[in-house]
């Protein structure tokens, strides 16, 4: 049996996402971060902003929390929503997003997207 040591202390798995969209001029589409699994509280406050109809603030929300380095550490604290919700991409967002969850078992890991 598990004990809350254990649980509490088993480290987070993240992931590299490509992230092109939020690279500098000149990236050449290299851009990544890395995501963070989504946490209960994360994924209740996203469900709640998702019931009120803000999809697009619930995605980005999403984001802002799970976007880490490469510790699992967040990269944005709580004064820098309003700067990241204005201002980052929703394409990229949504994708950091989609790993978010996807990391915390919710649908399937996002596949790549094939080149046309």
């Amino acid at each position: 049996m598990l004990t809350a040591k254990d649980i509490l202390g088993s480290g987070l798995r993240v992931k590299k996402v490509k992230v092109p969209e939020w690279g500098p001029p000149g990236s050449n589409g290299d851009a990544f971060v890395y995501c963070r699994p989504c946490d209960a509280l994360t994924h209740d406050r996203a469900q709640k902003m998702i019931r009120e109809g803000n999809d697009g603030e619930a995605v980005t929300y999403v984001a802002w929390r799970c976007v880490c380095d490469k510790d699992g550490k967040r990269l944005f604290d709580g004064e820098e929503f309003e700067s990241f919700r204005e201002t980052a991409n929703i394409v990229a967002a949504n994708r950091a997003a989609e790993f978010a969850l996807s990391l915390a078992g919710f649908g399937e890991e996002p596949k790549a997207r094939k080149k046309k």
